[in-house]
């Protein structure tokens, strides 16, 4: 398997995955909310992750890719995406952390 055939294999399988987390995290919140709140909270909770993902992941990926360079290593781009990566893999962990509280604790959503 060549270089490029893996990459592009490694992001089609990362691509796919990146938003698996999204009807199970606006089912959660719009349950906990009354109707007429829903649609604000969705504003509210995507302009964060907007800030936090676009704002600070390039800077990031950035300055860690300057530091894995400021340090002789080979290919420090590669190294600081592979990184983030791995970021990702420990927010999914706690991500499954909370389901298992919430199924844990018998959810039952209230409004309506």
């Amino acid at each position: 398997m060549t270089t490029t055939v893996f990459a592009l294999t490694a992001f089609v399988f990362s691509a796919a995955l990146a938003g698996v987390f999204w009807g199970p995290t606006f089912a959660y919140a719009h349950a906990q909310l009354p109707a007429y709140q829903r649609p604000m909270a969705t504003a509210i909770f995507l302009c964060l992750f907007n800030l936090v993902g676009l704002g600070l992941g390039p800077a990031a990926v950035g300055a860690a890719s300057d530091w894995f360079a400021s340090i002789g290593v080979a290919r420090p781009l590669s190294l600081a995406l592979v990184l983030m990566h791995v970021c990702g893999l420990w927010g999914a962990w706690h991500y499954w952390q909370v389901m298992r509280v919430i199924r844990s604790d018998g959810y039952v959503s209230t409004c309506k």
